[in-house]
């Protein structure tokens, strides 16, 4: 996750005032949640926002260019995890009634019972 992170943010760096930062296992592309964080970012200013569905935590997140260094050192398996528990930062959560933000795909289970439902 760190290396996909970093490249992206490097990208974004000096071009951008936040990024939007999707993972790959979630099938469903929806736009919907997507406009409804970029709204949000665009009226609240957080440094991070992420969606919740259901009182569960989601992606995609959008994090703030002031974070972006931080983003660019980042390693292991975490991706920007520890970023929600940072209490020097202004954090939100923004409810979505969407559930695809939750939806992933980590094994051939998943796959399968995830086409089965639809």
């Amino acid at each position: 996750q760190a290396t996909s992170l970093r490249a992206g943010t490097n990208y974004a760096a000096g071009n951008c005032d936040a990024a939007i930062y999707k993972l790959a296992d979630q099938p469903w592309d929806d736009s919907t949640p997507v406009l409804d964080l970029s709204r949000e970012v665009s009226r609240a200013k957080p440094d991070v926002l992420y969606p919740v569905y259901r009182e569960q935590r989601g992606n995609p997140v959008i994090i703030g260019a002031k974070i972006f260094p931080r983003l660019i050192n980042i390693s292991g398996d975490e991706g920007a995890r520890s970023l929600l528990t940072d209490q020097s930062l202004t954090i939100h959560a923004h409810e979505v009634d969407n559930e695809a933000i939750i939806t992933d795909i980590d094994t051939w289970h998943d796959y399968t019972s995830l086409f089965k439902s639809k």
